[in-house]
């Protein structure tokens, strides 16, 4: 999945309000594109099954879409971790980063960084990690003589 491609379910998902569409307008502005080219990536990635564009009233993730946004968000997310907690690289720094690591970054390697950082509940701005379909093992239970 291109990178642009990436950025679009992202910014969607960050852009919703519930589960009202997200006008194409609105879309255009956040990534700084012409309105003619979001219609015509929101077509395409209609297409692809990542959304359902409705002319006029904007566009809302499929439930594929929304998977894949989770996961492009967890990435970010745990790289600014990452980088904030463990380089100590100030957080604008981390985030600018974390935003190019996040579209290199197999969904293999997120798990054991969420693992080396011991499964962080959020950023070091308190937003939420998505867990998406990834579990943290159970904490083991010690027995008590």
């Amino acid at each position: 999945m291109s990178e642009s491609v990436q950025m679009y379910l992202v910014t969607i998902a960050r852009l919703r309000q519930g589960d009202q569409p997200v006008p194409l307008s609105l879309l255009a502005e956040a990534l700084a594109v012409s309105p003619v080219s979001v219609n015509e990536m929101c077509r395409k990635l209609q297409d692809q099954g990542l959304l359902i564009y409705t002319p006029y009233k904007g566009v809302v993730l499929t439930n594929k879409g929304e998977t894949r946004a989770c996961y492009i968000l967890r990435r970010h997310r745990l790289w600014e971790v990452f980088l904030f907690d463990k380089l100590g690289i100030a957080f604008d720094q981390a985030h600018d980063i974390a935003c190019q690591l996040e579209h290199a970054t197999p969904n293999e390697l997120a798990d054991q960084l969420d693992l080396y950082l011991n499964y962080p509940p959020v950023n070091p701005l308190g937003e939420p990690i998505p867990r998406c379909d990834v579990q943290p093992p159970a904490a083991p239970t010690v027995a008590l003589a």
